[in-house]
């Protein structure tokens, strides 16, 4: 189904399944085109199943995503995505969730225009943000192996080496002037065509960059800044907390202190994520433990 002159919603926009359905159903009822009684009909399916997954009484089965999607005539990629969605919402292990999240995103961006997709590459891999901010260092060379060994946790010269020509592809690195057998970042900034593609890589980016900090546990305490709390608040103040939280990121990154030559990367994370909330909160697809009786 070719979404932009349909008029229906593109599948490739959603991480929740049953948030493009509601779409979906809107539009048909916006054209006239077609009733949720008849959708059930298409895909054999009771009336009454879709509202109660739409209410989040129970997930979607995935026999019912293949049902439902051939019923609304979705084509082979549209329906593999939407049967995606619904396989990472129905599962339990936190691997599997991760490794369809990812699949996820991806999918998503390869829906897009190339250099959406690289942009969405860089956000993706935590080796493109550190080869290309390693690169302002004063001793830095733009040699895989030697960016290699010197990654943490450490990567293969391969890896570093894709790594470099996704850079030079975006212009966020480019020959240094004064010296051309050096490659430094450029001011080049990150500009989706797409707003849908931006919220993903931005999504990946952080899950990304997350990995990093569960993995650092195991570096000496030398190395790094692990602190956190667990508190009681009122929902009221979660903005005041978010601008305050800002506001100090900025005034760490803004205001280093340059005194000594840098030579190294760090990553500085601040995040602020609710643990139980009453009521309880909409939560996203990827986040709800339902299962159908």
């Amino acid at each position: 189904m070719d979404s932009e002159v349909s008029g229906f919603p593109s599948v490739y926009g959603y991480r929740d399944y049953r948030a493009y359905l509601r779409d979906w159903l809107a539009a048909c009822e916006a054209q006239g085109s077609l009733s949720g009684r008849g959708l059930a009909d298409r895909a054999q399916r009771s009336p009454a199943y879709l509202p109660n997954v739409l209410a989040g009484r129970f997930q979607m089965t995935v026999d019912a995503a293949h049902a439902y999607a051939k019923a609304m005539g979705l084509d082979q990629g549209e329906r593999g995505f939407l049967v995606l969605l619904v396989r990472h919402a129905r599962e339990k292990s936190a691997a599997g969730r991760d490794a369809m999240a990812r699949e996820i995103l991806r999918r998503q961006a390869g829906e897009v225009a190339c250099r959406d997709s690289e942009l969405f590459v860089y956000l993706d891999d935590w080796v493109n943000i550190a080869v290309r901010e390693a690169l302002a260092l004063p001793d830095a060379r733009p040699d895989p192996a030697w960016l290699a060994e010197r990654c943490v946790p450490r990567v293969p010269p391969a890896v570093v080496e894709q790594a470099l020509i996704l850079l030079e592809n975006l212009e966020f690195i480019a020959p240094d002037p004064a010296q051309p057998s050096r490659w430094r970042p450029t001011d080049a900034g990150l500009k989706f065509d797409k707003p849908s593609v931006n919220r993903a890589a931005v999504r990946a980016y952080h899950r990304a960059m997350l990995h990093r900090a569960a993995d650092s546990v195991w570096l000496g305490r030398g190395e790094k800044a692990l602190d956190s709390r667990s508190i009681a608040i009122s929902r009221d103040r979660v903005p005041e907390l978010k601008a305050r939280l800002k506001a100090l990121l900025d005034e760490l990154c803004d205001n280093a202190p340059d005194e000594a030559p840098a030579d190294a990367v760090y990553h500085v994370q601040v995040a602020l994520f609710p643990l139980f909330a009453d009521p309880p909160l909409d939560l996203p697809a990827e986040m709800l433990g339902e299962e159908e009786p």
